[in-house]
């Protein structure tokens, strides 16, 4: 691209963003104040950030310094760091996967073993988003919280409780002088959950992640015995949702895909998105469709567990499989130009490096794709995953 086309596709881009906030502000005054309130607490723009970041590096030093006068330098009494997720400014989503395991590492570098989470609920003057909520409501969100987030943590191997701070309670009351994560968090800094940090740790390799747990494995057992499941299963999990379209799966394509893999002697199972899970003209009547994994993330994930091998396209569920070390998946996520969250930008800040086949703190058999969902694309990712792991479907087939 020519530095004059990308000026003018700045200079667009910028004009948009102007646009939107004037939009903002015309529809509701008191918008531009308590966004700049929001960016004083949780900064966005980069000379914000870089602003306030710096000033939290400098007061985590001074309270570093404090600790260590008071004999608590090292904290390593109290094997437990408590972490803050604070919904006012981090997404309701499977990136708090991501963030747990952020934690995980930062409590291993400091000496301590387990995480209790605390869960700040959202403000009732907080900035809302229109165009999400049109598609995810307030209930929709409070659903999330309970059957996404709060099993998410229960599942994560470094897990020893949470709790959810009523609105308006002040976090301070539950900052100890310990350390915490974010570190730094406070009544009036609330750091958002950045990709870059995590991407660059040190000791992001050596995190454990999410289990499996034994009755979940023993539900899926019944399940495939009842439903005569004797070939390796390939899940597909879909992702069929009003916002952000453009990222939806190609039902059509996923279709041929299951007829030409079941030719091959594989059974592939469908896992519709959950909130379109009972739509009955979905293009799926003739598959095997596992709907009870819908409602249930500890069921989910001892399915996926179960697998020959899990694709997940441009899906956030796909972060359950990655950040689990028994789970073989291959996460297809291209670049969607007209996306909100899967455009070229929004790749450069996340864990993931355009172009990798797989993450630098994840397993050789977690693949990532950057092809789209046509039915070629699918079947070569999968012939050359087959290739590669031919021996432990081997392995497999012979101690079934």
């Amino acid at each position: 691209m020519s530095k004059t086309i990308k000026n003018e596709k700045n200079e667009i881009q910028r004009s948009e963003v102007f646009r939107k906030i004037y939009s903002k502000f015309r529809k509701e005054p008191s918008w531009l104040l308590k966004r700049i309130l929001l960016e004083f607490r949780s900064p966005v723009l980069p000379s914000t950030k870089f602003i306030f970041s710096n000033f939290n590096k400098l007061r985590i030093l001074y309270q570093k310094l404090v600790r260590h006068l008071l004999s608590h330098a090292d904290d390593h009494g109290d094997d437990v760091l408590s972490v803050f997720y604070d919904l006012n400014c981090n997404p309701i989503t499977f990136d708090f996967a991501y963030f747990l395991v952020g934690a995980e590492v930062f409590a291993k570098q400091n000496g301590k073993s387990k995480l209790f989470i605390w869960f700040v609920q959202k403000n009732k003057d907080s900035i809302k988003d229109e165009e999400y909520l049109k598609h995810v409501d307030e209930g929709s969100q409070d659903w999330r919280i309970n059957n996404v987030l709060l099993p998410l943590a229960r599942m994560h191997t470094a897990y020893a409780g949470y709790g959810i701070l009523p609105q308006g309670t002040s976090v301070n009351k539950y900052i100890k002088r310990d350390l915490i994560y974010p570190e730094g968090f406070c009544e009036n800094y609330s750091p958002r959950f950045n990709y870059k940090d995590l991407k660059d740790s040190i000791g992001l390799s050596t995190y454990r992640g999410f289990q499996i747990s034994l009755q979940g494995q023993k539900y899926i057992n019944s399940w495939k015995n009842y439903s005569k499941i004797r070939s390796p299963i390939v899940s597909i999990t879909l992702r069929n949702y009003g916002f952000d379209p453009s990222r939806n799966s190609n039902i059509k394509e996923w279709a041929k895909f299951a007829d030409w893999v079941s030719q091959r002697g594989y059974t592939p199972v469908f896992i519709p998105d959950v909130d379109t899970c009972w739509e009955p003209d979905n293009g799926l009547g003739a598959y095997l469709v596992f709907t009870e994994a819908c409602w249930n993330l500890e069921i989910r994930m001892a399915f996926y567990n179960s697998c020959f091998v899990s694709f997940f396209y441009s899906n956030g569920l796909a972060a359950c499989a990655i950040l689990n070390k028994n789970i073989r998946c291959i996460s297809m996520h291209p670049i969607i130009s007209d996306s909100l969250v899967a455009n070229e930008k929004a790749y450069t800040t996340n864990v993931m490096t355009i172009g990798d086949r797989t993450a630098n703190f994840g397993e050789s058999f977690q693949w990532s794709s950057w092809k789209r969902d046509s039915f070629e694309n699918i079947k070569s990712e999968f012939l050359e995953f087959e290739n590669q792991f031919s021996d432990q479907l081997s392995q497999e087939k012979n101690a079934d």
